[in-house]
């Protein structure tokens, strides 16, 4: 396991992402948290799709697709909100402002499937200027950016653990 970032370029010092070591911890945030969204980009396959958008069903929470991502969910009859990711991480950062009928503000932005560069782009921005906010990644690919992230792991372990986060929190 790497807790390198991808692209180290993007990487600037400071306070670096806890790793998920344990699918309970995912489960746990996204209980605890009074209004979560889901931005899931374009590197999504609609398989991945479809596996994060029963993970945002069991939670509760709403799903806003970016770019190409808003085929897939589309093909696969899975709801979700267009919105271009920059235009997403403006308004997350905007304390008064909310995607869904719950209150302000967002307190939890699980990213998925956005490309590496953007995501990086999008969560430093989110960490810098959003206290209000806990930015977690399910990618694969370690983000430092994050309050939660995976360390760099192959495709096969990502799957058995997206596969035993979602078994949690479906039950």
């Amino acid at each position: 396991m790497n807790t390198e970032p991808r692209q180290r370029y993007e990487a600037v010092p400071g306070r670096n992402a806890a790793i998920i070591n344990r699918p309970q911890t995912i489960v746990l945030l996204l209980q605890r948290a009074k209004n979560p969204v889901f931005v899931v980009g374009s590197c999504a396959t609609p398989e991945e799709a479809r596996l994060v958008a029963r993970l945002a069903g069991s939670a509760g929470c709403p799903v806003v697709a970016t770019s190409t991502a808003v085929r897939s969910f589309r093909a696969g009859g899975l709801p979700c909100i267009p919105m271009p990711a920059m235009e997403i991480s403006a308004r997350l950062a905007d304390p008064s402002w909310s995607i869904g009928s719950k209150e302000p503000p967002h307190d939890l932005v699980v990213m998925f499937g956005v490309p590496f560069v953007i995501s990086s782009v999008i969560e430093s921005g989110l960490k810098s200027f959003s206290p209000h906010l806990r930015v977690v990644s399910l990618d694969r690919y370690y983000h430092p950016h994050c309050y939660l992230s995976f360390p760099t792991i192959p495709e096969d372990q990502w799957l058995i653990q997206m596969e035993a986060i979602l078994k949690e929190a479906v039950g």
